[in-house]
């Protein structure tokens, strides 16, 4: 389901920005106002909602001090980036012996190699096609009378 919480502050900020526009008509405030109801529009039709850490709280962070917010952002993607998209095994340690455990033994995957499922079979192809002509092909017609025969 699309955002529909995300839709719904767009349509709220898009009624801000009209009614601000008709008070002082097109001025800071009113592009604020839609620029803001864009975002929203745009979030809700990714189905985006709005959610307690993001939305109106980052654009503000953007409009206070853009060059913070967007080294803030960057960081937060750059660490889930890098994360490992595996989670790494723990070794389990023998509690008497002090070392860990040998990993378990996974056995390979084997393919087996494709058979050819029949060798020469483009030679006894083109010898079939050669007797097959060789016996369709007919000594010259036998003439009769008519026209053509004549």
């Amino acid at each position: 389901m699309r955002g529909w919480s995300s839709i719904f502050a767009g349509f709220l900020l898009l009624g801000l920005a009209y009614w601000t526009y008709s008070m002082d008509g097109f001025g800071l405030m009113t592009m604020i106002c839609g620029s803001a109801s864009a975002m929203f529009f745009v979030r809700g039709a990714f189905g985006l909602e709005i959610g307690g850490a993001d939305g109106a709280t980052g654009l503000m962070e953007f409009m206070h001090n853009p060059a913070d917010a967007i080294v803030d952002s960057a960081t937060d993607k750059l660490a889930d980036w890098l994360q490992d998209d595996q989670p790494q095994s723990t070794a389990a340690v023998a509690p008497d012996a002090g070392t860990a455990a040998a990993p378990p033994v996974v056995a390979p995957i084997v393919v087996p190699p494709r058979k050819v499922v029949a060798e020469g079979a483009m030679e006894r192809y083109f010898a079939q096609q050669e007797a097959e002509l060789a016996a369709s092909a007919s000594p010259e017609p036998v003439r009769g009378f008519g026209r053509k025969g004549l």
